[in-house]
């Protein structure tokens, strides 16, 4: 399949992530109000921050190495299911340790206890990294209606808990079960289309040095980016009230909206390069990225237009501030 059938594929599977974010943005806004609203931002930020400094990246990089040659495909998954799940127990157990410590100077002004919240949300790790780990592997061996499907499966699971554990008054609790439970979800979907009888905790020294020296780069970029859109919500964190630190997540969660576009022809544009040779790869690169910046540039005139009506009818009144 080529790579615009493909693409096209991902974002027609985005339009309806977009919308399943956008009811589950108005679902949490709607029944958490501003103040719990902007709780949960801040806790969002945890898993965030542990993925962002402790995922090497070498998921993305297998994505490569399994293009160029599947013979090795199981090896390099077990080696990253290993890793993922050493890495989750190593973190989990030092934040543990230094809970108490992290936890004043994050939440240290705020007058609600939200220990129980950032202990639960701590879940979130170990299923995000198999969560990742099997939706890169298949974007490699281009299973791409699977990877669709695990995405769609974790969108849709986290919109019914949000409205089961809302009906049964779990406020912010049910926010963040709902979180990790779909994620955990969406591995499993994965788990169970893959070949499960050649699953194995063994880990490859050879192919996560391998695949480590190729991620670095990665790595780096995926701080830089991490900064740039984690880091001045952070820095709310510790000027204003979590009632503006929610209006601000808000505001970022709505413009990351415009860049589906861009995912959807990012993945598959980095499975397809690795096969290709230089010429032929940057051409490939061009014609897309033209292609997505006139998307882009109409894209963002439609949404400046009508971003005031887009607040107050999904969110209401009460979270009009976002605009600004």
């Amino acid at each position: 399949m080529s790579v615009s059938k493909h693409s096209f594929s991902i974002f027609s599977r985005d339009i309806f992530l977009t919308f399943a974010n956008l009811v589950n943005g108005i679902l949490i806004t709607r029944f958490l109000g501003p103040e719990f609203f902007g709780y949960w931002m801040i806790l969002i930020l945890i898993p965030t921050y542990i993925e962002a400094f402790g995922r090497t990246k070498i998921d993305i990089a297998a994505v490569f190495f399994i293009s160029k040659d599947q013979s090795n495909q199981y090896s390099i998954l077990n080696t990253l299911n290993s890793f993922g799940l050493l890495f989750s127990i190593i973190i989990l157990l030092l934040i543990l340790l230094f809970f108490n410590s992290l936890y004043d100077l994050i939440f240290n002004d705020l007058n609600y206890d939200l220990k129980s919240f950032t202990l639960l949300i701590l879940l979130q790790v170990p299923a995000q990294v198999l969560y990742l780990n099997y939706s890169y592997y298949f974007l490699a061996i281009e299973k791409i209606r699977t990877y669709n499907l695990m995405v769609i499966v974790k969108a849709l699971t986290y919109t019914l808990l949000l409205i089961i554990f809302f009906i049964l008054d779990f406020g912010l609790f049910g926010v963040v079960l709902s979180f990790i439970i779909s994620t955990f979800l969406g591995f499993l979907y994965g788990f169970f289309l893959s070949d499960i009888n050649k699953f194995r905790i063994i880990f490859n020294y050879n192919d996560f040095i391998k695949l480590f020296s190729y991620a670095i780069n990665f790595y780096i970029s995926g701080l830089l980016s991490h900064f740039n859109e984690f880091g001045s919500r952070t820095i709310a964190v510790f000027l204003v009230s979590p009632v503006y630190v929610g209006f601000f997540g808000l505001s970022q969660s709505l413009v990351k909206i415009i860049n589906r576009v861009n995912d959807a022809i990012n993945q598959i544009l980095y499975s397809r390069i690795s096969k290709l040779k230089k010429k032929s790869a940057t051409n490939l690169a061009l014609k897309s990225f033209r292609i997505a910046f006139v998307i882009l540039f109409i894209s963002c005139l439609i949404f400046m237009i009508f971003i005031d009506l887009l607040i107050t009818v999904m969110y209401g009144t009460d979270y009009f501030d976002s605009i600004l």
